[in-house]
């Protein structure tokens, strides 16, 4: 089968390129499976490809302009010569591009549209509502990473035929990653203690009240914050302000996450929402307790087995550190459930559905 997987821009820095580039490697080790990727813009950065590449699979990029309107045409072009059997499309605005690529020029591939988050910005407003109805039909099939993001989807979009399909992630590489010696690489007290999140500084995740609860927490409580993203420099500025910018460690994108991950005592998640978080997923692999958000993607799949907080309360995300990191048998029955609920999400485990509903179209 030869498959296409779309995607905004093929690079480090959120959790649907993470599951393009693992789930395109899943699937081209499947025999007689050909597996391209294509990134609508061209990314400065080239490790995904890369990584792709080693494994079987080749990435393409159409254009250097993510918003223009030539890119439908272009699209149309790509598919057509590539004579592609399913084309799996990820994120606003590859889903109208490859939507205006079938309807105005005649795509004749099967069109799949992976949904990964509950909520986004188009939701709330009429002209978009009215869009998007002609927008998803215009798919074969929609996938959505939970159940919550398919309850969310046929909210706004009735009628149409979704399949959930959760995220996965290569289990393997994260429970078997060697610590990072970040202690040593910071400068820090080789007993303190590491409380870490990854992801991208944006407008729904919530690390504010991370670096709030912060200055509840012990000296010896460090946090390293990694990833990238338009809100850095404000959440910078902020741990300045509550006076924890000396514990408060900004890592930017890093290519060692794992053992990252497994060099730390506790991972969070503060997010004001989620579809089927990858980072949550990673962050269980490495059995270490997870505390996160009580929020649609997150509450909603782990409440009896991560720890949780009210959305924005510092206090309570702090109390929940603290006894965690106090309370030994807590804190290793609760990284035991959450790596035993993550191992249920082995990437190979999750193409295998993909093909099933690939090959059902």
């Amino acid at each position: 089968m030869k498959i296409l997987h779309i995607i905004n821009s093929f690079t480090r820095g959120g959790g649907a390129e993470a599951l393009v580039l693992t789930l395109a490697t899943a699937l081209s080790r499947i025999e007689d499976n050909t597996v391209h990727v294509l990134s609508l813009k061209n990314p400065e950065d080239k490790e995904f490809a890369q990584l792709l590449e080693k494994q079987g699979g080749k990435c393409f990029a159409l254009s250097e302009n993510l918003k223009s309107f030539r890119n439908i045409h272009l699209l149309a072009d790509f598919i057509k010569r590539g004579n592609y059997d399913i084309v799996n499309v990820h994120l606003f605005p590859s889903l109208y591009v490859a939507a205006l690529a079938k309807i105005l020029k005649g795509v004749n591939a099967r069109l799949i549209y992976t949904e990964h988050s509950t909520t986004n910005r188009r939701r709330g407003k009429l002209l978009f509502r009215i869009i998007d109805k002609r927008v998803y039909r215009t798919y074969d099939c929609i996938i959505t990473i939970s159940k919550e993001v398919e309850r969310a989807l046929k909210q706004h979009i009735p009628d149409i035929r979704t399949v959930v399909i959760n995220n996965g992630i290569n289990i393997s590489s994260f429970e078997n990653a060697v610590p990072a010696g970040i202690r040593t690489e910071m400068g820090l007290p080789p007993d303190c203690k590491l409380v870490t999140m990854v992801a991208r500084f944006c407008f729904m995740k919530d690390y504010k009240t991370l670096i709030k609860a912060m200055s509840r927490l012990d000296c010896n409580v460090h946090l390293l914050c990694i990833g990238d993203g338009l809100l850095l420099k404000e959440n910078k500025d902020y741990a300045q302000a509550v006076g924890v910018g000396s514990r408060i460690h900004f890592l930017g994108l890093r290519k060692d996450v794992p053992n990252l991950l497994q060099a730390s005592d506790v991972i969070v998640l503060s997010s004001e929402h989620e579809g089927f978080s990858i980072s949550m997923l990673e962050a269980m692999s490495c059995r270490k307790p997870f505390i996160g958000s009580n929020v649609p993607g997150i509450g909603d799949l782990v409440d009896d087995i991560a720890l949780l907080f009210e959305f924005q309360n510092d206090e309570e995300l702090a109390l929940r550190i603290n006894e965690v990191l106090a309370n030994d048998s807590l804190y290793h029955n609760v990284a035991e459930k959450c790596y035993s609920f993550a191992k249920q999400y082995d990437i190979n485990t999750i193409a295998q559905k993909y093909m099933r509903l690939y090959k059902s179209l």
